[in-house]
């Protein structure tokens, strides 16, 4: 904790020594505007959601195979320090309307439990943020997103930590919300406060992976180097551009990994979290209907192989040296195919978007799975039509299934519909900084 203090006073001084060399002069530029660059500190002080017998304060009888629960062993105590840098969006861009002001970041953060058998981690993450409502002049109800990785955790092993089943790798997913009131202080100083909800989990990747679910009340305050969304008006004469209503062609190729549970039951295993990673791939088309610059939808068409579907392990042994091992028998190959159909939804941000699948497996080899699917996360678009996108596949919304990692293309339709004298636009997801392309109409109707 000493550690992120004495971080955070060195962002601070530097924050102070370059505010100038930050703050380019505006009316040299010819511009109102400046781009609103910050840097704060976040306070959480909280607990932890009871959502698995670790939490619960439970210990695993292997002699009898049941959880045993006492309140020394519950885990109550979450408080995380989080230092983060911004940037937004020049309020005399029409994106700063469109979106509400939002801002993009990086931060590291120092959750902590205060229990050895969690250790002590750190996580790195990107942040988008953006305003919900402006109550008055000086306060504002706004939203902060943080998506990240953490490491230095003290997971799950069958003989030094064998009741941890909530984190079972040293390397996990970071999301948090944070949805907060922002109070504008003079002098370039932001305080907020709100509530902060966090989700640590490795998404099946390594088992066990019950994750942990974290609330708190948190407290932030920031300095900002070029304060021009809070000093600038706002400009009314702002437009959103017209998107013509169109059809979109997205592919997508997804590569992963995750692990499963193992029914002990007859297998003389000592722990059902055997260590073994089975291989995913996944191919999916969508053809899209893009309705505005916020938002489009489709029907997906998911293609997936799955090693791990009819996979069981035994505690054997090896003839070649007398010796019991794990051993891990694979499933018949005709199960690992599935097909699905989803409905894709998504919201489309300024530089990526957000996306959420609904789907049902039509072939479906993994009896001990629904068939129902959800597939939640995010895409980044930085080279135009080229996106590289994360998410986690899950049931129910809860139980995750793996983390997909994935490489996609939209190739972009003709006007289903066209309208007279209205300007139209190239406009996908455009990478930060790039300018949007309109062509104004012709004399004809289009």
């Amino acid at each position: 904790m000493n550690s992120a203090f004495r971080l955070l006073a060195v962002v601070g001084c530097l924050s102070i020594s370059f505010a100038d060399a930050f703050a380019v002069d505006s009316h040299a530029m010819g511009q109102e505007a400046k781009l609103p660059i910050s840097f704060g500190v976040r306070m959480d002080v909280g607990g932890v959601f009871p959502t698995n017998d670790f939490v619960k304060g439970g210990h695993f009888d292997l002699s009898r195979q049941t959880w045993e629960y006492s309140k020394e062993r519950e885990v109550h105590d979450f408080s995380d320090v989080v230092i983060q840098m911004n940037f937004g969006v020049r309020p005399d861009r029409w994106q700063a309307r469109a979106y509400r002001n939002p801002y993009y970041g990086v931060g590291v953060a120092f959750p902590r439990f205060h229990d050895e058998r969690l250790g002590k981690p750190v996580s790195f993450f990107g942040t988008y943020g953006a305003r919900i409502i402006q109550l008055t002049n000086w306060l504002k109800l706004n939203y902060e997103i943080n998506f990240g990785y953490s490491t230095n955790w003290n997971h799950y092993d069958r003989f030094t930590n064998p009741d941890n089943v909530a984190v079972g790798w040293k390397h996990n997913a970071h999301v948090s919300l944070f949805p907060y009131f922002k109070f504008v202080i003079p002098g370039g100083l932001d305080l907020k406060a709100g509530v902060s909800l966090t989700h640590f989990s490795n998404g099946a990747t390594s088992m066990p992976n019950r994750g942990l679910n974290n609330y708190a009340a948190s407290v932030a305050l920031s300095y900002n180097l070029n304060d021009s969304e809070n000093r600038v008006r706002r400009d009314s004469s702002l437009r959103m551009p017209y998107v013509p209503f169109h059809m979109e062609h997205d592919f997508s190729l997804t590569r992963s990994f995750r692990q499963i549970y193992y029914d002990g039951r007859g297998t003389n295993l000592s722990t059902q979290f055997v260590q073994y990673r089975y291989p995913i791939f996944a191919f999916s088309y969508a053809p899209m209907l893009r309705w505005s610059y916020r938002y489009r939808c489709g029907l997906s068409m998911d293609f997936m192989y799955d090693e791990s579907v009819g996979a069981h392990a035994d505690y054997v042994m090896d003839p070649a040296d007398g010796k019991m091992y794990d051993r891990v028998w694979l499933g018949d190959k005709r199960d690992r195919f599935n097909f699905g159909l989803s409905v894709k939804n998504e919201l489309i941000m300024y530089g990526f978007s957000f996306y959420l699948n609904i789907g049902y497996d039509i072939i479906h080899g993994d009896e001990s799975l629904t068939r129902l699917y959800e597939v939640i996360g995010v895409k980044i678009h930085p080279w135009g039509p080229l996106y590289a996108g994360v998410g986690v596949r899950a049931a129910y919304l809860s139980k995750a299934q793996f983390i997909a990692w994935s490489l996609g293309y939209n190739l972009k339709g003709k006007p289903l519909i066209r309208r007279k004298n209205r300007a139209t636009c190239d406009f996908r997801s455009y990478p930060l900084g790039e300018t949007l392309q309109v062509r104004q109409p012709s004399s004809e109707t289009e």
